[in-house]
Parts: C-alpha cells; sequence; structure tokens
C-alpha cells in the first residue's frame, strides 16, 4: 500500500510539472538572424540586437521581446516585424523605464517592414 500511494504522489507531481516544461525562455543579443515565434516567448534582450548586412531577422506576430537595460536593435540587414490585428509583436522594458528602439543604419537593405508593433 506504501508503494503504491509513493508512485500516485511521483505520478502528480510529474504532472503538476508538465505545464512549466512548456514554457519557453529565450535569451537574446548580438549578431541574430531567423524567425523569432511565439513558441520562443518570452524574448529576453540581454545585450543589443544586431541584425548584420546580408541577414534578415523576421519577428513574428506573438512574440513578446523584454529589453532589460536599455539596449537597442540594430539594424544594417533586413528587419520584418509581423504583427497581425489582435495579435500584435510587444517591444517592452523590463527593470527600466525605457529601452533604446530600433535603430536602421546606414547601408541598411531598403527591405523592412514593422506591422502592429506596441
Amino acid at each position: 500500500m506504501r508503494m503504491l500511494s509513493i508512485r500516485i504522489w511521483f505520478s502528480h507531481c510529474f504532472l503538476l510539472l508538465i505545464p512549466l516544461l512548456a514554457l519557453a525562455e529565450t535569451h537574446v543579443g548580438g549578431p541574430e538572424s531567423g524567425v523569432w515565434t511565439p513558441d520562443g516567448n518570452p524574448y529576453w534582450v540581454d545585450s543589443t540586437v544586431v541584425v548584420e548586412p546580408g541577414n534578415s531577422l523576421t519577428i513574428m506576430n506573438g512574440v513578446e521581446i523584454f529589453f532589460t537595460g536599455l539596449d537597442y536593435i540594430e539594424v544594417y540587414g533586413e528587419l520584418m516585424v509581423e504583427g497581425v490585428n489582435g495579435d500584435s509583436v510587444f517591444f517592452r522594458s523590463y527593470g527600466t523605464p525605457v529601452w533604446g528602439g530600433i535603430w536602421f543604419f546606414t547601408g541598411s537593405s531598403p527591405l523592412y517592414t514593422i506591422k502592429f508593433a506596441h
């Protein structure tokens, strides 16, 4: 009987941990490219994000980005922020009143889109 109750207790503990395993968290900074999706939420910017020349970064609808300091996004390549009505992309500061913004530098690709971003 005791062994059965221990097994039941462990199985309940495991079931309680499953939702925690589903939580994702992504730390970003430095050179970045590719696609950020809500599966990686939240995105924590630990240092300035750089989209280098010839590279592209696409941020899909529903992505939440937290800047932990005055860091920003430097764009020399392509940046596509693809929020949609009702499912925006959110840029937020965390621990500071503001974040550094998005900076487009000389030589940046003329291909950039920012839709439904807050």
